[in-house]
């Protein structure tokens, strides 16, 4: 059990939805939070970010990426935990995803991460401390339709993940993999794609960001390695790795219906 207070936190993408959850949520334990994203809560948005420190930064700029651990290490002299958070939606079929919203999703889902990783991972090898954690998706055991470049990049960052787990482990550094399901926030709104409002399967209630935060952070101290935010992402990761093919069928049905003009049988 590892307490979060008096530890550097690193969060990207924490102005708002989960990330912004988290910052809050580590700033009522007692971490040290750096916020890199974009923008900032601005008024009573800001609530307790009001107390963390925020740096500009563009997750997909290698520039913007190492100014920010410099930034960081200069001020603080160390990173104890990064968050890696920031993350874009793409809702649209394969076949008509554009080329360039393919790569703002991989460059900002997995080779930001990835980048931020490794340029962390030095000054974490030199205190033989530190924790990576990278928030991924239900939906990167088995994809859904109009979601499958995204579910791609969520699939490709629990790869590394898991990599990351087993060649640091020698370092005294961890890695914690979150699996959350839908979380009631803006990021279907902010997504790309031309069907971002289409019907989804899985209609299911929506998380709340807090109580998704508190089950993240309960996980970071305990020292988990994989963590689900809720029942249903456990039990849709285990059904997708038990049964695929019931779950590939059930998503083909419900794609055709989707697709099927109203009043059509």
């Amino acid at each position: 059990m590892t307490s979060i207070k008096g530890k550097v936190v690193v969060i990207t993408g924490a102005s708002r939805g989960i990330g912004k959850a988290i910052a809050d949520e580590c700033l009522k334990k007692g971490a040290i939070v750096v916020i890199a994203s974009r923008s900032k809560p601005q008024g009573r948005q800001a609530g307790e970010q009001r107390k963390a420190e925020h740096i500009f930064c563009d997750v997909t700029s290698s520039k913007s990426l190492q100014f920010l651990v410099r930034k960081v290490i200069s001020g603080h002299d160390r990173i104890d935990i990064l968050i890696n958070n920031a993350a874009i939606g793409l809702f649209e079929t394969i076949a008509a995803s554009k080329e360039q919203d393919v790569r703002a999703i991989m460059e900002t889902n997995v080779l930001a991460p990835l980048h931020l990783t490794q340029l962390v991972l030095p000054h974490m090898r030199q205190r033989k401390s530190g924790l990576i954690v990278n928030i991924s998706s239900a939906i990167a055991k088995h994809s859904l339709y109009y979601q499958g470049v995204y579910s791609a990049s969520k699939a490709a960052l629990e790869r590394l993940t898991e990599a990351i787990a087993i060649e640091e482990a020698g370092n005294g550094i961890s890695a914690l993999l979150i699996v959350p399901d839908r979380t009631k926030t803006a990021f279907r709104m902010r997504a790309l794609g031309s069907k971002k409002n289409a019907p989804l399967p899985l209609t299911l209630p929506e998380s709340d960001p807090s109580r998704v935060a508190r089950t993240i952070t309960a996980a970071i101290e305990r020292g988990t390695s994989i963590c689900y935010t809720s029942l249903r992402s456990r039990i849709f990761a285990y059904a997708a790795a038990l049964s695929p093919g019931i779950i590939s069928r059930t998503f083909r049905k419900e794609f055709l219906l989707a697709g099927r003009p109203k009043g059509k049988p």
